[in-house]
């Protein structure tokens, strides 16, 4: 239907800023220095082999932090993220995450997505633009199209 059309087309654009803002975001949290070590320490076997295999393909580290690897490090650092930006629900980070993420996926491997679950990841990604104090103008101008 093309009311869920334009939706997708919305979320896709939610998505690009989104990660665009979070691959920005990272080094900051992390550190100039080191961060590419902390954030690749957080990250589960599989995907710090994927990380290697990649390295080189990229002008800068940033570009790898993905979706797909993105909840590994906040399951891992939710307890510093939650007292560097004074989230009182920081346990909440990783599902938030994966939220996003699975709807990400659905929309990028079309596989139909549930309104529900778009719904969810817009919301999501508009909250945990408030909590790490991103730029959400952008994020909110999309959700304004999409609602």
């Amino acid at each position: 239907n093309f009311l869920m059309m334009e939706k997708e087309i919305n979320l896709f654009g939610a998505f690009s800023k989104f990660i665009e803002g979070i691959r920005n975001l990272v080094p900051e949290i992390l550190g100039t220095d080191n961060w590419e070590r902390e954030y690749f320490s957080t990250l589960m076997d599989n995907q710090k082999e994927n990380w290697s295999n990649q390295r080189n393909e990229v002008d800068h580290p940033k570009y790898l932090i993905d979706f797909g690897n993105l909840q590994s490090f906040v399951l891992n650092k939710k307890e510093y993220l939650g007292r560097i930006y004074e989230i009182r629900n920081y346990n909440n980070l990783p599902t938030m995450f994966n939220q996003i993420t699975v709807a990400r996926n659905s929309l990028m491997h079309f596989i139909p997505l549930n309104e529900i679950k778009a719904d969810t990841a817009f919301l999501q990604m508009i909250q945990i633009a408030e909590y790490f104090q991103m730029d959400v103008s952008t994020l909110q101008s999309k959700t304004r199209k999409y609602f």
